[in-house]
């Protein structure tokens, strides 16, 4: 990646998930277990992955893997080895949480992400930066997360503060959206909501990287028997 790819002079990074399915075998379905919303002998064992890419070239840093009942956040925790202080991440809803952004600014990252349905934010509230762009301040859940230990949810500050964009989206044919994004780029000047948005929306490519490594390369179902055979298969794609 030349400076001139670069977003402001920093690197951005974009990470998502996705799933692949494997043999029914005991010991498959025993370290990735199928959904449970299907019934024994109705479905196959699937293994959530993480991957850890870069916007400007397309390659893949890094990766992470768990059972489909790991949360996406927890994987987010596993690659932040791979970012370097200075790095912006962008995600989508599924990472958006009061401990992944504590934990993205720690380690000297940014983040812009699309807003978890599960909060809601009023933008009445907050300090006003600008037409639908505000700071608002977020409160520590009640009560810890299934994805933390009791050790991370008490060393949790009481509150942090993250800005909050609202975008129009409208596309001819289609019904007019509104998109809400969060990030802890505060700075209204440096970091103009537009930006921001543009920025956002080039996470989509990442679904792109996924299908080369899924479908061209043939990782959508793999084929070997046990979990070390598959995590292998997983290394070779």
């Amino acid at each position: 990646v030349t400076s001139a790819q670069l977003w402001l002079e920093r690197r951005v990074r974009v990470i998502d998930g996705t799933t692949v399915s494997m043999p029914d075998t005991p010991v498959n379905q025993k370290k990735y277990p199928q959904p449970s919303t299907q019934k024994p002998g109705c479905g196959f064992p699937q293994m959530r992955i993480a991957g850890l890419f870069s916007l400007a070239s397309g390659a893949l840093l890094d990766h992470a893997k768990s059972s489909i009942q790991v949360h996406e956040s927890i994987l987010l925790g596993r690659l932040m080895p791979a970012l370097a202080k200075g790095d912006v991440i962008l995600a989508d809803r599924g990472f958006c949480s009061f401990r992944s952004f504590h934990k993205i600014a720690r380690a000297g990252v940014d983040a812009l992400m699309r807003l978890n349905g599960a909060r809601k934010v009023d933008f009445r509230k907050g300090k006003k930066l600008g037409p639908n762009d505000r700071l608002i301040e977020w409160k520590k859940p009640a009560k810890c997360p299934k994805s933390c230990t009791q050790e991370e949810f008490d060393a949790l500050p009481d509150t942090q503060t993250l800005r909050h964009v609202r975008l129009i989206v409208s596309a001819r044919g289609m019904r007019t959206q509104t998109i809400t994004l969060v990030t802890t780029l505060l700075d209204p000047t440096a970091y103009p909501l537009q930006q921001l948005g543009e920025r956002y929306f080039q996470r989509w490519s990442v679904e792109l990287r996924f299908r080369e490594i899924k479908i061209t390369l043939g990782m959508d179902v793999l084929r070997c028997q046990t979990p070390a055979m598959v995590e292998k298969e997983v290394m070779m794609h």
